[in-house]
């Protein structure tokens, strides 16, 4: 699942886009990515998040 949408970034103040995307590997685990723009205007992950369900 993917998601796009605009975020205040907390250095500048400045609203900019990100994309989010969640990848669902089995019923227990899942990860989310962010993405937004770097310093030379790409992508780049600014973060992952990884989910395991504690059994």
């Amino acid at each position: 699942m993917t998601s796009s949408g605009t975020m205040d970034d907390p250095m500048s103040g400045k609203s900019q886009m990100v994309n989010n995307k969640v990848t669902v590997t089995d019923n227990d685990h899942h990860t989310m990515e962010m993405w937004g723009p770097g310093p030379d205007g790409k992508a780049f992950k600014m973060m992952e998040i990884s989910y395991a369900r504690k059994k």
